[in-house]
């Protein structure tokens, strides 16, 4: 999608670069986009979004010059390797036209090993 002006624009929820993933929300955009970590849920255990735990994407908190975003434990990081996996949890999310969904991240590789292809699971959910 080419976006107009990001930060005000509510043409997107989601938006993905390399292994980052920003929500239309907070310091991230206007959109006012949420996300509620579920752990250890699968896609198919949410049927009902959460009544809190909601979050949105931060400023930087920690110095490092990078924001804090609401997705940002999406996966788990092998030193060894130096490969990524999905994390075991789920997300709830909420629109920016204000629906609820779930969320859950499948892998960063695609069929042939290459980084950089996110692939996730998307379901709707009712309202808490």
């Amino acid at each position: 999608m080419d976006i107009t002006g990001p930060l005000t624009s509510d043409g997107w929820d989601l938006a993905f670069q390399r292994y980052t993933v920003k929500l239309n929300g907070g310091v991230s955009g206007g959109g006012e986009v949420e996300a509620a970590e579920l752990l250890g849920q699968t896609l198919e255990d949410l049927v009902q979004a959460p009544v809190d735990g909601w979050v949105t994407d931060a400023a930087d908190a920690d110095e490092d010059g990078v924001p804090e975003y609401a997705l940002a434990t999406w996966y788990d990081y092998d030193s060894a390797t130096h490969l990524l996996s999905a994390a075991d949890k789920s997300y709830a999310l909420r629109s920016v036209e204000g629906g609820y969904f779930a969320l859950q991240f499948d892998s960063y590789y695609d069929d042939a090993g290459s980084p950089g292809h996110v692939s996730f699971r998307v379901s709707s959910v009712a309202s808490p």
